[in-house]
Parts: C-alpha cells; structure tokens; sequence
C-alpha cells in the first residue's frame, strides 16, 4: 500500500507527496472520508490526482492512499437495469442508505450481491470453446426485443421510464414498463392497450402498442 500526504488542494485537484511508487492512473482515497480520485500526472515523488468529490474540508497533510489499481467498471447481470453515476456507484443503493443528498465518501458496489440470478448454459462439461464463444446467458430483464432478440433495458426519459433496445440505433424498438399495461384489449385492432403521456400536453392517456400502425387513443 502506497501513502503520501497532501501538499495543496485546489478545487478537484489534489497534489500529494511521497508518492514515487505509484503509477498514472491509480485510483487513490483522499483524506479521511477516503474520497475518490485518479493520479492524472506524476512528477518525481508528487501525483497530480483529479478527485471526484466535493473537497470541501481536507488539506494540507491529510493521506492519500493508492489502491494500485486504475479506474474500473464492474460488469455482470444487474448493470442494466440500474443507473450509476460517473464512477458506477448505484444512485438508488445511495439514496436508499443515506437520502436524496450523497454523503461524501460513500462507497456502495456497482452490482447486488444478494440478488440470485438464474444462468442458462450453452455448453456441457468438456466442450471446447474459444474466444469469443458466449458461454451462457442471463436475462436480465423479462422482456425481451421482438424486433432482435435483445434483452430490453429499462431508460428514463421525459416522462419517466421506459423498456427500450439496447441495440439502438440499428433497433429503435420502445416499450412502456410492464406496470403501465391494462388488460382491456384495444377495440380498434384487439392489441394490447398502454398508459402513455403526451409530449405536447404532459397528459397522460391509453393508446395502443401497435401505433403508428393502430392509432386508437382515449
């Protein structure tokens, strides 16, 4: 573990000394609350780090500690249906653990672990398999693109969320979220009726999920 002591801070920019050992690029924690940066430049024993928190309350002396490891994402079955701030911190975990303010420092991981998820093999033991083979799948959501296969994501836009393609924009394919449906069938053309908004009034209506090809609104 490498520590160094801060020199100066100037907004999101820390310079920290004792620092020979690290590397561009490490993420480090700042100060006691341990807030997150990234050594931007490297000059003899002092780092040049770019934090990605308030840095309101530390200073001069304070330690910074490199974890010896770069910026890095965590991907596996959850990332699609959740939403993440700039490093990947979950903002519903945040909101949920500490209010609608996040508290500085906090650190949550970017995926559930209590959440089980069922894993459909594609291959049998001892098959070959190469680069590039998928494996098996997940899906993550229960919808799935009848236009391409894709698994839909759920996207928030104007008017709150949506099911949408993640092929897009070879596949533009949207759908409302499942709670959104009513079971009354379309009267026009006997598809399925859903709860939309108006992007003109803000209003909320029912339309059918065949539009443009069926028009019916109430």
């Amino acid at each position: 573990m490498i520590e160094g002591k801060i020199l100066k801070v100037s907004g999101p920019l820390v310079i920290a000394e004792g620092m020979r050992e690290a590397n561009m690029f490490d993420v480090v924690r700042v100060g006691e609350k341990r807030l997150i940066g990234e050594i931007i430049e490297m000059h003899g024993d002092r780092a040049s780090i770019q934090v990605y928190e308030e840095t309101a309350g530390i200073g001069r002396g304070d330690k910074v500690v490199s974890t010896g490891a770069p910026l890095s994402v965590e991907l596996g079955p959850g990332l699609l249906t959740n939403i993440y701030d700039g490093i990947q911190r979950p903002l519903e975990a945040m909101r949920v653990r500490c209010g609608s303010n996040i508290t500085k420092g906090i650190d949550e991981p970017a995926l559930e672990r209590s959440k089980l998820w069922h894993f459909e093999a594609k291959h049998e033991f001892g098959d070959r398999v190469r680069a590039g083979d998928i494996l098996g799948t997940v899906q993550e959501t229960e919808v799935i693109c009848e236009n391409c296969g894709r698994n839909m994501v759920v996207k928030t836009g104007r008017f709150g969320k949506f099911l949408a393609c993640p092929g897009y924009p070879e596949c533009k394919n949207t759908k409302p979220m499942p709670s959104e449906k009513i079971t009354q069938p379309c009267p026009k053309c006997g598809g399925e009726l859903v709860k939309r908004v108006s992007k003109k009034t803000g209003k909320k209506f029912y339309g059918c999920s065949k539009y443009p090809e069926c028009d019916f609104a109430a």
